[in-house]
């Protein structure tokens, strides 16, 4: 029998037939917030080439079989997700998809490192880069500032709250227990190689799509109608399955993907 990989129940499949009724589903009023990206592959200054990695480029003659054993050993990194319970994120009206993302890529990062669950706020991050503006991004301006000074806690920056007060010097010391402290590293626009190389892997990867100018999570390479696709992570509530659903097609080559490598161990400053 063809293996097809499993759709979660509830989970939105994505692709070039159907994204104008599917993207906005049980979505109004939800923030997106993303700019195209400005500066070309491999100029980011912060974040290496993959070509300059340790991670291996993946043959496409592999993929079906490597996809098809991770589903089978839950091995996915929406398989850990959902046994650590780690939950999506959710960015509500704000414009802040660009940062949303890319935190919880740390989230993510710290699980797959076996360290406890933190709850980052995204919302701290937007508001301390825009200067409280309600205005878009893109994913760079979030990965330079969690790479230079992290992202405080939720206990400290609740989610969605846009209050200055926040903004203290208490807030920063806690932020910097939550930096990558690895370089990120760039792929090349479109590149679905490089992107499916780093899911199964395990990579958690921020990908950002002009055509839905949004920025969400990659997960995991699924296999779809007889190829690769996507599995992302939303952070918008009531969306999809518990956030996760499947882009495939066009729609799953990113405008900008950008991973991170190591997140700071155990929490410290």
């Amino acid at each position: 029998m063809s293996f097809e990989s499993q759709v979660k129940s509830n989970e939105l499949v994505i692709g070039d037939d159907n994204y104008r009724s599917h993207i906005w589903i049980n979505s109004p009023n939800r923030g997106t917030g993303l700019l195209p990206r400005e500066i070309p592959y491999g100029e980011l200054g912060f974040a290496a080439r993959f070509e300059d990695s340790e991670i291996p480029l993946i043959p496409e003659d592999e993929w079906k079989e490597r996809i098809e054993d991770k589903e089978r050993n839950k091995t996915r990194l929406s398989d850990m997700i959902e046994r650590n319970e780690i939950p999506f994120k959710d960015q509500g009206s704000l414009p802040y998809c660009w940062i949303y993302a890319p935190v919880h890529a740390v989230e993510v990062l710290r699980m797959i490192q076996n360290e406890p669950y933190v709850a980052l706020s995204a919302t701290a991050c937007g508001a301390k880069i825009k200067d409280f503006e309600k205005v878009g991004g893109w994913g760079s301006d979030g990965l330079k500032f969690l790479a230079e000074h992290g992202c405080p806690s939720e206990l400290l920056w609740p989610n969605l709250d846009m209050s200055r007060t926040l903004d203290n010097q208490q807030t920063w010391e806690e932020a910097k227990r939550h930096k990558v402290v690895e370089a990120w590293f760039d792929m090349p626009a479109k590149s679905v190689p490089h992107l499916i190389s780093c899911l199964l892997a395990n990579i958690p990867v921020p990908v950002g799509y002009n055509w839905w100018r949004h920025e969400v999570l990659a997960t995991d390479a699924v296999w779809h109608r007889g190829g690769p696709a996507i599995r992302i992570r939303n952070q918008w509530a009531d969306w999809g399955s518990n956030g996760f659903g499947i882009l495939h097609g066009r729609k799953m080559e990113p405008d900008d993907q950008v991973a991170p490598r190591a997140a700071t161990p155990g929490g410290a400053l």
